[in-house]
C-alpha cells in the first residue's frame, strides 16, 4: 500500500511543479490524489490485483509530464495573486469598519445638531440663524454673516471656513432709544476639516488650541495653548464629529480687537499642517439685510 502512494505522489508532483502558485499547486495536488485513489479502489473493487490497479489508475489519468504546461497555464500566477490581494483588502476594510465607523455608530458619535449659540441670561442665540437680541439690559447684534467658503489643504486634509459672524454687546442707558457701545465685540467662525482616507485619524482633540489669528491691523489673537485671560483676545471653541469623514470646530473670541478690520487671518501650523485661511469682514449681510 506504502508504493501505490509514492506512485501516486511522484505523478501528482510531476503534473503540478510548474504551478508556479503555491496555494493553487497544494489544491490541485489534492484533487489530482484524490483522483487516482478513487481509480484505484474502482479496479479494486474489479477484482484486480494490487499492482495492476496502480498502474491502471495513472496510465487513465495520462502522462504526468505532458499534462504539467497544461495545468500551469489554467493556473496562472497572476490571479492567484489578485485574489490573494482582494482578500487582504477585504479583510482591511473590514478592520476598519471596526475600528473607525462601528464605534461611531455604538457611541453615536456624529452630531447632526452642530448650531453655534451665545449665552445669555436665559436664552440662547444661534449666531448664524438669528442677527438680533434684546434683553432687559443689553442688546445683542449681529453685524455681519458671511459664508467665505474658503479653504487650504495640507498632509491630506480640507480645511474650509463655512460660515463667520461678527457680534456686537450694546448696554443699555435708561432710555431705550439712547444705547452706548461696550467693549464687548465678538467674532464666530465655523470651519469643517475633512480626510478622504477613514484610517487616519481626522484631527486630534484638542487642535483647537493650536489654531491662532490675526487681522489687517495688525492684532493677535492668541490660541488656548498661549493664553486663558479674558482681557487678552484668545480663540476659544469646541468641535465634534459631523460626518464619517468630516469633523466641525465652531470657534470664537471674545474682545474682538478692531470692528475696522478688513479681514482675519485664521493660522494651524501643527503636526505637519500648515495652513491659512483668509475671511473678507468687508462684505456679507447685516440684520438689516444691507
Amino acid at each position: 500500500m506504502a508504493r501505490f502512494l509514492f506512485d501516486f505522489d511522484r505523478w501528482c508532483k510531476e503534473a503540478t511543479r510548474k504551478i508556479k502558485y503555491r496555494p493553487d499547486r497544494q489544491a490541485v495536488y489534492s484533487e489530482l490524489h484524490q483522483h487516482l485513489q478513487d481509480r484505484y479502489q474502482d479496479f479494486i473493487d474489479q477484482n484486480m490485483e494490487h499492482e495492476e490497479a496502480v498502474q491502471k489508475a495513472l496510465q487513465a489519468m495520462g502522462d504526468a509530464k505532458e499534462l504539467a504546461p497544461m495545468l500551469a497555464a489554467i493556473h496562472r500566477p497572476f490571479w492567484g495573486y489578485m485574489y490573494t490581494l482582494c482578500k487582504w483588502v477585504f479583510f482591511l476594510l473590514l478592520l476598519i469598519m471596526f475600528y473607525k465607523f462601528v464605534p461611531w455608530l455604538i457611541n453615536l458619535n456624529i452630531h447632526t445638531d452642530h448650531t453655534t449659540y451665545l449665552t445669555v441670561p436665559d436664552y440662547n442665540i444661534d449666531v448664524y440663524g438669528q442677527s438680533y437680541h434684546e434683553t432687559e439690559n443689553m442688546i445683542y447684534d449681529r453685524i455681519l454673516y458671511t459664508a467665505p467658503k474658503c479653504s487650504a489643504s495640507s498632509d491630506g486634509y480640507t480645511f474650509t471656513i463655512t460660515r463667520a459672524a461678527l457680534w456686537q454687546e450694546k448696554s443699555k442707558a435708561s432710555d431705550l432709544s439712547s444705547t452706548s457701545q461696550s467693549d464687548d465685540s465678538f467674532l464666530f467662525v465655523e470651519m469643517e476639516i475633512s480626510n478622504p482616507r477613514p484610517w487616519a485619524n481626522l484631527v486630534d482633540y484638542d487642535a483647537l488650541s493650536y489654531f491662532w489669528a490675526e487681522d489687517s491691523l495688525g492684532n493677535y489673537y492668541y490660541s488656548d495653548s498661549e493664553y486663558y485671560y479674558t482681557d487678552v483676545p484668545v480663540l476659544h471653541g469646541n468641535g465634534c464629529q459631523t460626518g464619517l469623514f468630516t469633523y466641525t470646530y465652531n470657534m470664537f473670541t471674545w474682545n474682538f480687537a478692531s470692528l475696522e478690520a478688513e479681514w482675519i487671518d485664521l493660522h494651524y501650523d501643527r503636526s505637519g499642517k500648515d495652513i491659512t485661511l483668509r475671511i473678507d469682514l468687508t462684505g456679507g449681510e447685516t440684520h438689516d439685510g444691507n
